[in-house]
């Protein structure tokens, strides 16, 4: 008698063979699955909404930025067509559905009349986008040798592209100073505004005091400064900060910002600084128990979430000592165990690092044990356990129909990782399976929102009480950005509405 099993079954028992004999572990119901937005695969490709068409030949895959609520995702890809020897790159953003818009290069810029640069790598490393769905650009403008640096502000509610800086334009409020050549941008403002870099200034400001970190604006905000720190601050020897590196960060308000100085304008040695306050040193030691790789042998990077948590980090790659240290306290070094983690495994290296608007920590890592490696996404909520949120194995729904064991495709690394207060991991992950006898990149989302414990349970203490209620008020009245609690506009009474029926609604 012949058994005819239903279409869907005979398709998950071959991928599931094929899985098997390429080497990847069958998955078990529960894990983590990744749902595709935009994906690199030559027989099936993501069309790119630019002008003209073109489709996404490879994924930039360190150059993902999401926006706090989680409803939007920027990226930077290569594009067009390499048969014909077109190939260029382009900033793409889109939602949970897909791609909405994308700018190339060469693209004239609607009421701008201007375009960027046709060089590929030519857009700079951060693109960002707010909870409204505006993006900011930086990169290079076509038709200029110099003065051809700026940021580009595109707004979705008229559909329209402006200047938010360019280089070589007067700085409000100082004088003679020019925007330098140098921008970098890290944070979208919940009122719009963006906080961004401009280091070596051009005017009369002497060398040790003409880096930048501005708010946007008709007069930009002035946040930080080199040599304008308090001076003689502890460290070996007592430090004076007399250069900013790229590197920073603001909170959603403005209010609080970390960045990366340099003691004497030289890049060995930094030291990171939180409002204006060193609290590590390159080469001192961090913060916890003393061991072979308790000092910052080097800081490559600083991230502050939309509420002020901040956290600082190196890969320490001439000694392959990564670490992390999060708003003072050390998370890990190379050879301890890492929150979240398997008994014995260790951080081998560290990739991208974000808060949710609460404090919520996830980072990427690459681990190993017992001389088996993984890539790992970790969760450290506010209220509750370390978790492993994605990692090596894990389902991707290619085709997005809810049924992920059709496609046979699991992730075997991940380059970046971002959380957004809503629950909603987004991730560029390299993937394997059948659709392609090769690797392959995509963006993609993983479909069920982690649960990161009760949102309204402001000071973390497992229950909803009035005292959460005290503390939201008075963080409120305070200015402070946590109780921007919808991030959007800035604080406004609407956050005191959202916030209150979260709490009368109670925790499930």
């Amino acid at each position: 008698m012949l058994l005819r099993l239903p279409p869907k079954v005979v398709i998950r028992t071959v991928c599931a063979a094929v899985m098997t004999a390429a080497g990847l572990t069958v998955p078990a119901a529960g894990q983590a699955v990744v749902r595709v937005l935009v994906t690199e695969l030559e027989s099936s490709p993501t069309i790119l909404p630019t002008n003209p068409p073109t489709a996404v030949e490879a994924l930039l895959q360190s150059k993902l930025g999401i926006s706090p609520n989680g409803q939007y995702w920027i990226c930077e890809v290569f594009n067009g067509d390499s048969s014909m020897g077109i190939s260029s790159d382009a900033v793409i953003w889109g939602n949970r559905t897909g791609v909405l818009r994308g700018i190339s290069r060469n693209q004239v810029l609607p009421g701008l009349n201007l375009s960027f640069e046709g060089a590929p790598w030519g857009f700079d490393a951060r693109q960002l986008i707010s909870n409204t769905g505006d993006v900011s650009i930086s990169g290079s403008l076509n038709g200029a040798n110099t003065n051809d640096e700026c940021i580009i502000r595109y707004s979705a509610a008229t559909d329209t592209f402006s200047i938010t800086a360019r280089e070589g334009d007067l700085i409000g409020g100082l004088s003679d100073e020019r925007f330098g050549s140098d921008f970098e941008q890290r944070t979208f403002l919940s009122d719009g505004r963006v906080a961004f870099s401009s280091i070596s200034t051009s005017g009369s400001l002497p060398a040790f005091q003409d880096d930048f970190v501005f708010l946007s604006g008709a007069t930009p905000q002035i946040v930080a400064q080199a040599g304008s720190f308090p001076p003689g601050q502890a460290g070996v020897p007592p430090l004076d900060v007399n250069a900013l590196a790229t590197q920073f960060a603001t909170n959603a308000t403005g209010t609080r910002h970390i960045a990366i100085g340099l003691l004497n304008r030289t890049a060995d040695r930094k030291v990171v600084l939180v409002d204006g306050t060193v609290v590590l040193e390159q080469g001192q030691p961090l913060p916890g128990p003393a061991g072979p790789f308790s000092t910052a042998v080097n800081i490559d990077d600083v991230t502050m979430g939309p509420g002020g948590h901040w956290a600082a980090w190196g890969r320490g790659a001439s000694t392959g000592s990564p670490w992390l240290v999060a708003n003072g306290q050390r998370i890990f070094v190379a050879g301890e165990d890492f929150p979240g983690g398997l008994p014995g495994e260790v951080v081998s290296g560290i990739g991208s690092v974000n808060f949710t608007t609460r404090g919520d920590l996830c980072f990427m890592v690459q681990t190993s044990l017992g001389g088996n490696a993984r890539s790992t996404t970790v969760v450290i909520p506010v209220n509750g356990a370390p978790f492993v949120a994605l990692t090596n194995g894990d389902l991707v729904d290619l085709n997005n129909n809810g049924d992920p064991l059709d496609d046979g495709v699991q992730v075997v690394f991940q380059f970046s990782a971002a959380l957004a207060d809503d629950g909603t991991l987004y991730v560029i992950s390299r993937n394997f399976g059948p659709p392609s006898p090769f690797n392959f990149d995509v963006i993609g989302w993983v479909d069920t929102p982690l649960d990161l414990g009760c949102r309204a349970d402001i000071n973390g203490s497992g229950t909803l009480d009035p005292q959460d209620i005290f503390e939201f008020l008075n963080a409120w009245f305070g200015g402070l950005s946590v109780s921007d609690y919808d991030g959007v506009g800035g604080i406004t009474p609407q956050d005191i509405f959202n916030f209150l029926n979260d709490w009368f609604s109670g925790c499930s």
